[in-house]
């Protein structure tokens, strides 16, 4: 009874309806977002509200981790879909690392979308964007490439536009230099990150350190939400598998106290013929 007064009462039902439902044209029916879904969802939007709030514009938001298969596009896109709807945003750039994926993104979006939004997702190049971002009509979301929204950087794209960028597989897209100019070039966009595999280095939450020079969280700020591929398996939404864990010899044998930079090294140095494996 607790559940049903807290899912079922008013004006959680409206919620559940008008928020957490998305369409999918695919199979001609409704989908009900995953409580995981309807978490993230939720605390994005606050995030910005609280934004919004405080008359602030910070440029790391935070990022999400949700494992592959637990359905990061139906996500995303509510989110892209709520904070194109906010009346401060103006505008939602979508950004992945593959032109194909840019593609695949925009039909699952299309699918997703209710007839009266559909006009607003549109696939974007550098130059194409560069017009785009100087209409004053209702925002949109403009799907990119990094590589795109970088080589239009470059030709010299700036806005001062209150925009939001989403960027799928955050791990993989956001890295280099070319997040730098992006976020110089466009001072008030905030940045949210998707990623089923996060990189952790200088995550000051978990204390735990990499080889890489630069984290998810340096780029989009603290961990809003986290589902992981644990938390999958134990739900039923994705397979189980067995780990068998190899290492080096050298590792096995090592006793040195090398930092873990300085055992990459050392192990990379190695020849392939004198690195036997064990299992754990």
């Amino acid at each position: 009874m607790t559940f049903i007064h807290e899912v079922m009462g008013i004006p959680a039902l409206h919620r559940l309806v008008t928020v957490n439902m998305i369409p999918d044209a695919s199979n001609d029916n409704l989908m009900v977002m995953r409580s995981y879904q309807i978490q993230a969802t939720r605390q994005i939007l606050d995030r910005m509200r609280e934004m919004d709030q405080n008359g602030l514009v910070e440029k790391e938001g935070v990022y999400v981790w949700h494992t592959t298969g637990s359905g990061k596009t139906v996500t995303s896109f509510k989110v892209a879909q709520l904070l194109a709807s906010r009346p401060r945003v103006e505008d939602v750039l979508f950004i992945v690392d593959r032109v194909d994926l840019v593609n695949q993104t925009y039909e699952n979006f299309k699918l997703f979308a209710y007839k009266t939004f559909e006009n607003r997702i549109q696939v974007v190049n550098g130059s194409e964007l560069k017009r785009a971002l100087k209409h004053d009509n209702t925002a949109h979301i403009y799907l990119i490439t990094v590589q795109g929204l970088d080589k239009a950087i470059k030709s010299g794209l700036a806005s001062n536009k209150r925009m939001v960028i989403l960027m799928d597989e955050a791990h993989r897209s956001a890295s280099g230099d070319a997040v730098s100019r992006i976020k110089q070039a466009l001072p008030k966009t905030t940045w949210f990150g998707f990623t089923g595999t996060p990189n952790f280095y200088s995550d000051e939450f978990h204390d735990v350190k990499t080889s890489k020079d630069v984290s998810t969280y340096d780029i989009f700020g603290p961990r809003l939400h986290r589902y992981t591929i644990k938390d999958a398996i134990g739900d039923g939404n994705v397979l189980g598998f067995d780990v068998t864990y190899y290492g080096t010899d050298f590792e096995h044998d090592m006793d040195s106290g090398l930092a873990e930079k300085e055992l990459e090294k050392e192990v990379s140095a190695i020849p392939s013929s004198r690195c036997g494996r064990y299992s754990v």
